[in-house]
């Protein structure tokens, strides 16, 4: 819970968007569901002292398919595509948007489609030394005829608090 509340989430937060806690593989696991009950997609961080960040994160499921995202629990049309989980929770609970985590820097032209079907706008924010794959993914969107932009900051979207996020993406 300490790397966590660090970002300014609490374990409500965490219950709520379904991210679970393994006490015996010291692991954070965030799931996203498919139609009905079917875990599609998983993804781990490991906390296991001694893990190296080759083996921090372990996926099940198909990313590169699975448009995994966390809903502001208000009706909106855009989503803003960051790189990490948490960075997605945190867009999600500002209301700014749906918070999409690409588990990267880059998304699959298949994933690309399903969320220009479902966004009528799209921001790209990733970490801060990832803008010129920033600026690809965001002109990758409108050729689909999606409004796009890019968000460039000098840190990941989790290290900003609900206030900050909701005026960078104003």
């Amino acid at each position: 819970m300490e790397w966590v509340g660090k970002y300014d989430l609490s374990a409500s937060d965490l219950i709520k968007h379904n991210v679970k806690w393994s006490p015996s593989r010291e692991q954070l696991i965030y799931l996203f569901y498919g139609e009905g009950e079917d875990v599609v997609l998983w993804q781990a961080r490991n906390f296991r002292r001694g893990t190296d960040h080759k083996h921090r994160f372990v996926t099940n499921g198909t990313p590169s398919q699975v448009a995994a995202q966390y809903h502001s629990g208000e009706e909106t049309d855009t989503g803003v595509i960051v790189e990490d989980c948490i960075s997605g929770i945190k867009v999600a609970m500002s209301g700014s948007g749906n918070g999409i985590p690409a588990f990267s820097s880059s998304l699959s032209t298949d994933k690309i489609v399903k969320l220009s079907k479902r966004h009528k706008r799209v921001i790209v924010w990733l970490d801060g030394d990832k803008f010129n794959e920033a600026v690809k993914l965001s002109n990758r969107f409108k050729l689909l005829g999606v409004e796009s932009r890019v968000v460039h900051t000098s840190f990941d979207p989790k290290e900003y608090n609900l206030f900050e996020i909701r005026e960078i993406l104003k």
